[in-house]
């Protein structure tokens, strides 16, 4: 039986063409991915809305904004990416519009 290797994309996103999953972002496929292991009905809604790739890459800048002010305030890179991470990518905000 020959063992098969499946893509980065195919393990993160199957339902996304490789041109899509071009467009993400590094920390929009984070998202992605934790959308669609958590949040199944949410990562659906979007993926059938279209939405999908907007949505990740705007949660991904917004991440990364709160990122770059954390630091400007003194936390340590890993401490702001908790924070904002937590909060843009996989807390409260993600999921607004449910």
């Amino acid at each position: 039986m020959e063992d098969q290797i499946c893509s980065v994309r195919e393990f993160i996103a199957p339902e996304l063409s490789p041109e899509e999953y071009q467009a993400l972002s590094g920390r929009a496929l984070l998202a992605v991915a934790h959308w669609r292991k958590r949040h199944p009905e949410f990562y659906r809604r979007l993926l059938a809305d279209g939405t999908l790739i907007q949505r990740a890459n705007d949660a991904a800048r917004q991440a990364e904004m709160a990122m770059r002010a954390l630091t400007a305030q003194g936390y340590s890179r890993e401490e702001a990416w908790a924070i904002s991470g937590r909060e843009w990518m996989f807390g409260a905000n993600r999921p607004s519009g449910r």
